[in-house]
């Protein structure tokens, strides 16, 4: 889902996961390619949502929803840095 967004993104901006609701449908053998698909459900301020899915070559194995933050990286490391000082 991050990589479905990061071109979208003014510089200095990222994403981060901030919640992950996915259910396992199906096993893939061990080795097995896995295909992923996000996409965007809605945008709430800082908040993107994403409903997910995962397929393995025959069939869909997961499904879900995802959220990922905005987040200013400057904004995020000063904020970070002034808590770490207390």
């Amino acid at each position: 889902s991050a990589d479905a967004v990061t071109s979208h993104l003014e510089q200095g901006w990222v994403t981060v996961g901030t919640e992950v609701d996915i259910k396992h449908l199906a096993a893939t053998p061990v080795g097995a390619t896995v295909r992923t698909t996000a996409k965007v459900i809605a945008v709430e301020r800082r908040v993107i949502r994403f409903e997910v899915e995962a397929f393995d070559d025959r069939r869909r194995i997961g499904e879900g929803r995802h959220a990922r933050g905005l987040v200013n990286v400057a904004s995020f490391t000063s904020a970070l840095a002034a808590s770490s000082r207390k």
